[in-house]
């Protein structure tokens, strides 16, 4: 318009200033382009780093039910590909969208400015364009929508088959593989055509259809008012009306865009408002309880030096991993001294890893308490209680850093700690002559891979060891490790762990036969509690039949080991 100004000399000025108010206008211009870029950029890297970091805590804090019943794939997708989308396009999306509308909304104040008699022609014409945009919207959402939720399984089966990719060629089963993998691509690419094949060319096509009208209305009425306006500003308009075209095509196709990608939005959103383990501790207990024990779930903090012996006592308790599965663990009652160790048996389903989810927490019992040194565990944080009682898995757990990292993650303890449990556990020697050569900062390669099934255990061990709690659990610690292995820890866990409260899950009974007592259970509930030596008097009792099935020459070392430590106990 300034230009238009300038060719008809309409304010009376010399060359040089319309220059200057030209440049002026210009470098403003650039100003406030560049403030516009870099107030967008932070705007949307806070809004992405928010987002994150709320769907990071809220996933790493959420109840384990929420694992069970979730596949992996979808979990994934919300950390790769909708936070992709919220650190690279939606930022970009918003502020282009920002910068059109306010184009357009210039454009149309100008260009009614110069004609008036625009204006009422314009309103059926945005009227066509408001109902295109209202019938292209709702499907290229939804289509963006289906690509998102059909991209989690693939994602999923595709981690499957790499994870898995040694068995399924021990099998021969590759072409069936590649096979399930193109079928599921296909599949997902089926709403990705659909909304940038199907979608995205029945829009351009309406718009420039409807769009060029107001290039002809805009030229037939500055015919008409060529008399009271002048040539130059007729020009600017009809310019405009040329533009404005293709920015109300860009306008609708990236309104429509915003809206799909907000989808990842609405997907991490949804993450995002998962209920924490603290929030969702009252949620599984049942209607009966005292409403009291209720509201002090979770708020009491124990003392520092809380426990002091480790005893523990489970009275009349009740789990289910979800409110519509049946128990788990039905009235479940016994109490363990504090400083000995127990031994747990049974069939497999019997719920002896559920006691050990009981007493971390992992699943809030449904009904019934559990004691450690007379303190309800339910009425303290969980981060407290889980310090205070040390768990080692079935599958040793190693992350990828350094030997240091995985045995002492909080920088806790000096070198000399360190190299003191790992001599305990028969790694000193190992560790200190790697090939790496470097000690304590030997790599630790993703899942523990560059050491072997019982060194990770040995790993887990020591890392038991240095924490120093009253209370061990062992669930199936040794099930994967050779007889010999089996031997050497057992022998650690005698000898470091005597003075400590140990709960030991096994399928092998020559790892628990030497317990103070043995736990059997089965369906849910205790069915026999006592020493070794006294429940195989009874031949009909499990731990009895579980020993008879270990063969006649093992069984009869059990029964005399068993005999033994009964008459040295006594």
């Amino acid at each position: 318009m300034w230009l238009a100004f300038w060719t008809e000399y309409k304010y009376g000025l010399n060359d040089a200033e319309y220059m200057s108010t030209y440049a002026a206008i210009g470098v403003i211009s650039a100003l406030l382009s560049w403030w516009r870029t870099f107030a967008w950029l932070v705007a949307s890297l806070r809004a992405a780093t928010t987002l994150h970091l709320k769907l990071f805590h809220s996933v790493l804090n959420t109840r384990q039910a929420f694992f069970d019943t979730t596949p992996l794939g979808r979990i994934i997708q919300r950390f790769a590909k909708d936070t992709n989308v919220l650190d690279n396009l939606l930022g970009q999306s918003v502020s282009s969208l920002t910068s059109f509308g306010l184009w357009l909304l210039g454009t149309m104040i100008a260009m009614v400015t110069i004609i008036p008699i625009l204006g009422p022609f314009l309103v059926p014409v945005f009227a066509c364009y408001f109902y295109v945009q209202y019938f292209f919207r709702p499907g290229y959402r939804e289509a963006k929508r289906l690509d998102g939720t059909s991209g989690s399984p693939i994602f999923e089966h595709f981690g499957e088959t790499i994870s898995g990719i040694s068995t399924i060629r021990a099998f021969g089963h590759q072409a069936r593989f590649i096979h399930e993998n193109e079928k599921r691509i296909a599949y997902n690419q089926r709403a990705d055509y659909t909304q940038k094949c199907a979608c995205d060319r029945w829009l351009p096509v309406r718009l420039e259809v409807i769009g060029i009208s107001i290039s002809i209305i805009v030229a037939g009425l500055g015919v008409y008012q060529r008399k009271t306006t002048s040539s130059g500003l007729i020009g600017v308009t009809l310019s405009y009306a040329i533009d404005i075209t293709g920015v109300l095509s860009w306008l609708i196709r990236l309104f429509s865009e915003l809206e799909s990608q907000m989808v990842s939005v609405e997907r991490v959103e949804e993450y995002a408002q998962l209920p924490s383990e603290e929030d969702t501790a009252n949620d599984s207990m049942d209607s009966e309880n005292d409403g009291k024990q209720i509201v002090a779930i979770g708020k009491v903090e124990p003392d520092p030096s809380w426990p002091q012996s480790g005893g523990i006592v489970f009275q009349d308790v009740e789990m289910r991993y979800r409110k519509e599965l049946p128990l788990v663990l039905s009235g479940v009652s016994f109490e363990i001294d504090a400083g000995s160790s127990v031994g747990i048996c049974g069939r497999t389903g019997s719920g002896k890893s559920s006691l050990i989810v009981a007493l971390w927490r992992l699943v809030e019992p449904s009904r019934g308490k559990i004691l450690i040194d007379g303190v309800d565990i339910s009425s303290m944080p969980l981060k407290s209680l889980r310090s205070r009682v040390t768990c080692i898995p079935q599958d040793p757990i190693l992350f990828s850093g350094t030997v240091r990292d995985n045995l002492d993650p909080f920088l806790t303890h000096n070198d000399e700690d360190l190299w003191f449990a790992l001599e305990h556990v028969q790694l000193k020697k190992f560790v200190s002559t790697h090939e790496d050569g470097l000690g304590l900062m030997t790599p630790v390669k993703e899942y523990g891979s560059n050491f072997s099934a019982g060194q990770r255990q040995m790993l887990c061990l020591a890392r038991a060891l240095l924490r120093e709690t009253k209370i061990v659990c062992l669930d199936e610690a040794t099930a994967s490790v050779d007889n010999e292995s089996d031997l050497m820890m057992q022998k650690v866990i005698s000898q470091e762990f005597k003075d400590k409260t140990v709960m030991t899950i096994a399928h092998r009974i020559n790892t628990i036969i030497e317990s103070n007592k043995v736990l059997c259970m089965a369906s849910g509930k205790v069915l026999s509690y006592d020493t070794p030596s006294k429940l195989l008097e009874d031949s009909s009792s499990i731990f009895a039949q579980l020993v008879l099935e270990t063969g006649e020459a093992s069984a009869k070392n059990l029964k005399q080991r068993a005999n033994e430590l009964e008459k040295q106990r006594r």
